[in-house]
Formats: structure tokens, C-alpha cells, sequence
């Protein structure tokens, strides 16, 4: 465990161009291939200037495929009133953009520097481009368009990169609402293909007000957002998150260990009044924290699959959450765990028989509940001959303590399970929210109908169940096509360029969900998957 008392937050995400500004040249949009390398270079976290500034431009790139010559260069750069003192080494050709992102690493300049001393004077007659010189543009067109097609394809990815950092701080902070606010917007510049350059055309956009309006077009006039780094650079809030690390630990108790004095995870450690999972959230703080390799994840299941089968080989066992949706990392692990006409009875059973067995093997490290029937949460780690199949342990050595769940699950009802343990949770309020528009009720257990039970004048609300067995049957029944589970990672970091052909099915009344939400039609007493 670190106890250093510095935040250990997980890895962001780096970009190419982070700190540069580029003036493209020429400078205007009607050009396709202007137009994607600008954007381009927006997703890969440049700024890009509309003119010439002495102060923040840090490089000029020029399409070297519309200028020729040296003269026609030369006039490129005085109509965009670049000075002849600007750095000779920061005039470089656009292919360094691309070439760089396509490497992805900073390229070194020097053999994309336009030396206007080495170029050709311009002449008379020009003579007509080769077959050579006209395939070579059409493969780098077709090299820019991967590359572009290879990001989210939406323009205003930086931009909702940094709100969907104020979102999940605002979350951090307990502050739901403006979280909201901040998702609602990330929402509407994933719905539009068009660059949102200023607050005005944001404002224009459903679901954005002017105060998250104003924020979007700081973003894009200097690449970043000076409330999130106020935020980051906070004291306060940089404790709050090192101690919000710990399981069990929430934006409450977070903000009072900080009034009380407490710094470190080290005077967390000496609190005479921590709850047992708040002091295993500490023992395993570092493990806990830290991203579960698929890999990782796989031979946990290989593992608990091959130990079951010694109690029960009929028991089956999947992996739900952010692995079921194809994540290359998770939070933790979810094993969904069923068999072929089990009833809720003998599930509980089977779990009883699984406890003892991954106890006296070893894999139980540690138990974050007391009681128990149907699911159980804890930390497990994986035993020596398995771990050592991990690049990162050798031979005789336990793999790490992991956030691991047992969730039992009848026979009967495995697709609903499956449905409300994989996720992710943004996918699962929608699909909620459907059946509560149509008289439905959706969740772990089944699809039901809502229906009045009257009997002389009393009337009771009751629910008939209409399926539970089968995923596809249940999306078929609330009007959707089946949506495989890695494709249901909706949400800030999934714009519909990933989602393709199935986002249109679940576009939404807004207004209606907010209601549904606060009215608590839709119950968040569930386990959050990753």
C-alpha cells in the first residue's frame, strides 16, 4: 500500500500533441483533407489556430501536396501572416501529423522541415502531375482515413474527454447533479458529427446549458478546462480521492477524515473506529485499485471452474460486467453462476459448498459480508500453478488480491441475469427505462407486467412475469434488436461511431428519464458493474 499520502488515480490517457497549437496551411475546412487532419490533430490534444499568434503557435503545417513550389509556400505563409522570423524548424510538413499518429510516438522534425532555400523556384508552365504523384496522394488519403476512422471519428473528442473528467469528479464529490449535467452534454456532441468550435453552437445542441456551453468552448480556444484543474490541484480534493480509494469509503466519511486532520492512508490506518471492509480496503488498497488484466480475469474463471466441477460439473460459470462486454482491463470480477434447472434453493446450496472449497484451497483471502444467500462478495487471489502463468509472477508465488463476487443465479432466470450483470449501467437504465414506458418492470429476476389487483376496493399492485430465461426474447419483447454485450458500453467514452447500428433503438425523452430517475421508478439498489 502507498502511503505516501499522493493520490494514486489510474492511468490517464496521454495525448501525441498535447501543448501545441498548429496553424494548418491553407487554412480553410472546404478541403477534406484539411478538414480530417484538423481534426486529427484536435483528438490527438493539439489546439488549432484560426490565425497566426506570435505567443502560442508552435507549429505551421502545410499541405506540401496544394503547394508546390516555393513561391506559392513563400505566399501561403505571408497571407497567413507568418513572420519570416518564426523558427525555420517549426515549418513543417503535414505528413509529420500524420505519420506521427499513425507511430504513435512524436516524430522527430527534421525530415519533415520545409526549407524554402532547397525548394524549386515555381515555373511558367507546370507540368501535369505523374501516375506516380497521383497514386502516392491517393494511398496517403486512404492512410488518413484509416487513422481518422481508427479514433471515435468525432471531432469533439478532446472536448468530451475533459467534461467526462468533470463528470466522474463531480460524481467523487457527491455532486450527482451537475455530474448529470456534465453526461447529458457529453451525450449531445456524441449525437453530432459537426465541431462544436464555440458556446453558441453547443447552446444549439439538446441536453447543454450555457454554464457547460462556456466550458466547451474554453476547451477548444486552449485545449484545456481551468475549473477541472483547480479541482485537481484542490488539497482537499486530492485527499478526499486517496481516501474515497479505500472500499467502502464514500464522499461522507472522505470530506469528515479530512476536517478531522487525517492526510494519509497512513492516519486512516490508526482510526480506532473503521468498519472491517474499510480496514481490508486498506490492507488491499494498491490491489483493489488497481486494473484486473484480462488475462488476469480468464484464468480466475479457469481456476473456479475447475475447482466446481469437483463439486458439481453441471455448474456453470460466466463472467459478467466490463469483461462479458470485452474490456481488456476490469475492476473486478463478477462470476454469474448458474445450472440447468437449479431453483434459487439450491443455488444458495451450491454456494455454501464453493465458500468452504475456496477456503480450504486458499483462493478466499478475505469476506466483505457478513450474511449471505444468493451472493457474496469478496477478495480471492489466484493460487501459485495459475498465477505463474502471468507475465508479471514467477513460480510459487500467490497472484494478487482481487475484488471478487459470487452471484447465484436460478436457471430460469439467466437472461435476465445476464442482461442486469453485464452492464454497463448507462445501457441498463435505458433498457429499464423502456419497460417502465411500456407497463414493464425489469430487473435481475425477469421482465414483468405491471398489473392491478383489485378485489372489492382494495386495488394492489402486482407483477406477472413474461420471460426471465432468454436475453434475446427479453430484448425482442421491449422492442429492441439483440444487442451482444460488447457493444453495450454506451456512455461518455462511446460515441455512436462505436455503437453503430445499434443506437438509434435507444434514443430518449430526456425529460422522462430525469423523471424516472428521481422518482425512483427505476430502483439503483444494484450492484455497480464495472
Amino acid at each position: 500500500m502507498n502511503r505516501s499520502g499522493q493520490v494514486l488515480s489510474k492511468m490517464s490517457k496521454t495525448y501525441l500533441f498535447d501543448g501545441l497549437e498548429f496553424l494548418f496551411i491553407p487554412n480553410i475546412n472546404s478541403s477534406k483533407v484539411t478538414f480530417t487532419r484538423k481534426n486529427l490533430a484536435r483528438n490527438g490534444g493539439a489546439s488549432v489556430a484560426k490565425k497566426f499568434d506570435q505567443d502560442t503557435t508552435t507549429h505551421v503545417l502545410v499541405d506540401t501536396k496544394v503547394y508546390l513550389t516555393k513561391d506559392k509556400i513563400s505566399a501561403g505563409l505571408k497571407n497567413a501572416k507568418v513572420p519570416k522570423t518564426f523558427q525555420p524548424g517549426k515549418i513543417l510538413n503535414q505528413t509529420w501529423l500524420v505519420d506521427s499518429i499513425e507511430q504513435q510516438k512524436l516524430l522527430d522534425t527534421k525530415e519533415y522541415i520545409i526549407k524554402l532555400d532547397e525548394l524549386k523556384p515555381e515555373t511558367r508552365k507546370e507540368s501535369p502531375a505523374s501516375k506516380q504523384h497521383i497514386e502516392n496522394l491517393q494511398k496517403q488519403e486512404t492512410k488518413e482515413k484509416l487513422i481518422a476512422e481508427s479514433s471515435t471519428g468525432n471531432p469533439n473528442e478532446r472536448t468530451i474527454f475533459l467534461l467526462n473528467q468533470m463528470a466522474e469528479e463531480r460524481l467523487l464529490q457527491g455532486e450527482h447533479f451537475k455530474a448529470k449535467a456534465y453526461k447529458n452534454a457529453i451525450n449531445a456532441l456524441n449525437n453530432t458529427g459537426d465541431f462544436i468550435s464555440d458556446a453558441n453552437e453547443a447552446l444549439r445542441l439538446k441536453g447543454i446549458g450555457v454554464s457547460v456551453a462556456q466550458k466547451i468552448e474554453e476547451i477548444v480556444k486552449t485545449n484545456t478546462l481551468s475549473s477541472l484543474n483547480e479541482i485537481k490541484s484542490d488539497k482537499e480534493h486530492q485527499v478526499s480521492k486517496l481516501f474515497m480509494g479505500i472500499h467502502g469509503v464514500g464522499p461522507v466519511s472522505a470530506k469528515k477524515w479530512y476536517n478531522d486532520g487525517l492526510r494519509t492512508l497512513e492516519d486512516v490506518s490508526q482510526k480506532p473506529d473503521l468498519t472491517s471492509n474499510q480496514t481490508l480496503g486498506l490492507k488491499y488498497y494498491d490491489e483493489w485499485l488497481e486494473r484486473i488484466p484480462r488475462d488476469e480475469c480468464t484464468l480466475h474463471n479457469e481456476f473456479m471452474s475447475d475447482l466446481v466441477s469437483q463439486i458439481d460439473p453441471l455448474v456453470q460459470f460466466t463472467i459478467g460486467g466490463s469483461y462479458r462486454r470485452g474490456s481488456p482491463t476490469c475492476g473486478d470480477v463478477d462470476f454469474i453462476i448458474t445450472k440447468p434447472n437449479a431453483d434459487n434453493e439450491e443455488m444458495k446450496e451450491i454456494l455454501e459448498k464453493i465458500l468452504v472449497k475456496i477456503e480450504q484451497v486458499g483462493y478466499l483471502k478475505c469476506s466483505l459480508q457478513k450474511k449471505h444467500s444468493t451472493k457474496f462478495l469478496s477478495g480471492c487471489a489466484l493460487p501459485p500453478n495459475y498465477a505463474s502463468r502471468l507475465p508479471e509472477y514467477s513460480e510459487g508465488k500467490w497472484g494478487k488480491c482481487r475484488r471478487i463476487d459470487f452471484l447465484m443465479v436460478p436457471w430460469k432466470e439467466r437472461g435476465a441475469a445476464f442482461i442486469y450483470f453485464t452492464g454497463n449501467d448507462y445501457f441498463n437504465r435505458l433498457i429499464r427505462l423502456k419497460a417502465v414506458k411500456n407497463g414493464l418492470v425489469l430487473n435481475e429476476s425477469g421482465l414483468f407486467k405491471r398489473i392491478k389487483y383489485v378485489q372489492g376496493k382494495n386495488v394492489e399492485d402486482k407483477t406477472m412475469l413474461i420471460e426471465s430465461f432468454s436475453e434475446k426474447k427479453i430484448f425482442k419483447l421491449l422492442g429492441f434488436k439483440y444487442v451482444p454485450p460488447e457493444q453495450r458500453n454506451f456512455g461518455a467514452n462511446n460515441p455512436p461511431s462505436k455503437l453503430g447500428k445499434h443506437l438509434d433503438q435507444f434514443r430518449i425523452d430526456h425529460k422522462y428519464f430525469d423523471k424516472v430517475v428521481k422518482e425512483e421508478i427505476i430502483d439503483d439498489d444494484v450492484i455497480e458493474v464495472d
